[in-house]
């Protein structure tokens, strides 16, 4: 067992895996694995292996008192916190640009091209009527095989085209997979950052809960000095 300040089986669990790189990689992510965050990654990472380390010796520190060892557990974790709300912060805006760049590149892409517009409207009778005989597995061929096809299912509504909402949306996935694979990337990248991002106001709560007990830390305040 840990000798910790606070020694519920939360905290010591909490503060035994964050000592460990595989506990930290799983809570607060792995730099190598997403390069466009890893800055941000690994200051997290850094931060939360020095005030683990920091906070163990803490509770073996003969100079200060108990209430004293808590007070300063405090600003310990205030400082790891202010370090794990800037990298959640910076890690989620990373996301939403990465997304919102390749939404825009994606849509550029597939958008309605008037000199064709003839041609357009006779791939989406063609769709509407292979929907309409079910060959699903047809149409997926074609837009997988024509980026024009791709780019008349992704820009086209569902009901010009026949297709079930959810089929239609699957389709779009496809087109973007296949016809623009750096963006797809990218998509799928940003949403493996946000998945990781959740994660940290869960740590963030266990610092809180794990390095100190905000009563005793208070009766610091009230040593009277001579």
């Amino acid at each position: 067992m840990l000798k910790l300040l606070v020694q519920s089986e939360p905290a010591q669990d909490f503060v035994r895996t964050m000592g460990t790189a595989v506990g930290r990689k799983t809570f607060l992510g792995d730099h190598a694995r997403h390069p466009a965050v890893m800055n941000f990654v690994t200051a997290s990472h850094t931060a939360m292996e020095a005030a683990v380390e920091k906070l163990k010796r803490l509770a073996d520190d003969p100079t200060r008192s108990e209430p004293e060892k808590h007070d300063a557990a405090r600003t310990l974790a205030n400082r790891l916190i202010a370090t794990l709300e800037s990298s959640h912060g910076s890690m989620i805006g990373t996301a939403t640009k990465m997304v919102r760049e390749a939404s825009e590149a994606v849509e550029l892409q597939f958008a309605p091209n008037p000199i064709r517009a003839g041609l357009e409207s006779e791939i989406r009778i063609w769709v509407r009527e292979e929907a309409k005989a079910g060959n699903v597995a047809a149409i997926r061929k074609r837009l997988e095989q024509n980026p024009e096809v791709a780019a008349v299912i992704y820009h086209s509504p569902d009901f010009l085209l026949g297709l079930a909402e959810e089929v239609h949306a699957n389709f779009k996935t496809d087109a973007v997979e296949k016809h623009a694979p750096t963006q797809y990337k990218a998509i799928e990248e940003s949403l493996a950052i946000e998945k990781m991002a959740e994660h940290y106001p869960m740590v963030i709560k266990s610092v809180r809960m794990s390095f100190f007990n905000n009563a005793i830390a208070d009766k610091a305040k009230l040593r009277v000095e001579v």
